[in-house]
């Protein structure tokens, strides 16, 4: 089971960490930035996995995308840029970060996305969803029946309104076994991943 977590602060750097759980051992590898590139506001890892054949690489992008300050352009643009990133050959793909957009719940799932998320989609959640499946992205939060709390990661300053603008993105959904956002004081989305027995 690899376990992942993320925290970005402004738009300028974003930081991972990660690990290898199996049962309740826990530790971390000295070797996660086996081979990593920045590519503008991504960042990604390719990463061995432990205890698999050498030959399995999990690729972990890293993201924090335009905000709704940005016009549709730099959208468009920075999506160009994850491309790029997502090009380095790997077993599996994780796209995990802040997206800052609103994909929101639909009531039939489509390929990609699934039915489950809070609030209605929003024009970016369109471009995004039109991006998950050029990419052929499944959308991990948007599988899992979740309470709003354990969706929501952003308030807006009238406290009232909450939205889901972190998402997990997978390129082989059965990896993925859960995503949720804790409900601590220090609100931080988190997933589930099992990279052993499935091929891409």
């Amino acid at each position: 089971m690899l376990t992942g977590g993320a925290q970005c602060d402004q738009e300028e750097w974003c930081y991972g960490f990660y690990g290898c759980r199996r049962g309740t051992e826990e530790r971390r590898w000295d070797r996660v930035f086996h081979e990593q590139q920045m590519v503008s506001k991504y960042h990604f890892l390719r990463v061995p996995l432990p205890r698999l054949d050498n030959a399995k690489i999990l690729k972990i992008v890293q993201v924090y995308a335009s905000t709704t300050a940005s016009d549709d352009y730099e959208v468009e643009e920075s999506y160009d840029e994850l491309d790029s990133a997502l090009i380095a050959k790997s077993t599996y793909t994780v796209v995990m970060g802040y997206f800052n957009t609103r994909l929101g719940r639909e009531g039939k799932p489509g390929r990609y996305i699934g039915k489950f998320g809070i609030r209605e989609r929003n024009e970016r959640g369109d471009m995004m969803a039109s991006m998950v499946e050029a990419s052929k992205l499944f959308v991990g939060n948007t599988w899992f029946k979740k309470h709003a709390k354990r969706r929501w990661i952003w308030i807006a300053p009238n406290t009232r309104t909450k939205n889901e603008i972190v998402y997990f993105l997978v390129d082989t959904r059965r990896i993925l076994r859960d995503a949720s956002v804790g409900v601590q004081e220090a609100r931080k989305a988190q997933m589930d991943l099992d990279c052993a027995e499935h091929k891409n």
